[in-house]
């Protein structure tokens, strides 16, 4: 019965915590940062051996981010070079 108490405190606490957070008043620079990265992932997983993760090892799941990041980078800009 305790441990069922100290489990319905916690979540009204962290569901409070999030209330909070959402409320506060956010600067817009953290806004377009996380928005630069949202679209970057989006992007990266647009490539399907990076959404289905079909390397099993994490070197080489690393490696083809790293050359999809090139991939996308270059299309970005290729009109500047």
């Amino acid at each position: 019965m305790n441990s069922r108490i100290f489990e319905w405190a916690a979540i009204r606490s962290f569901s409070a915590e999030q209330a909070a957070w959402h409320s506060r008043v956010k600067p817009l620079f953290l806004y377009r940062a996380r928005n630069l990265i949202e679209r970057f992932f989006n992007k990266i997983k647009q490539c399907r051996r990076v959404a289905t993760r079909y390397d099993k090892l994490a070197a080489n799941y690393l490696a083809f981010v790293k050359l999809a990041s090139i991939r996308i980078w270059l299309r970005a800009n290729e009109s500047t070079l």
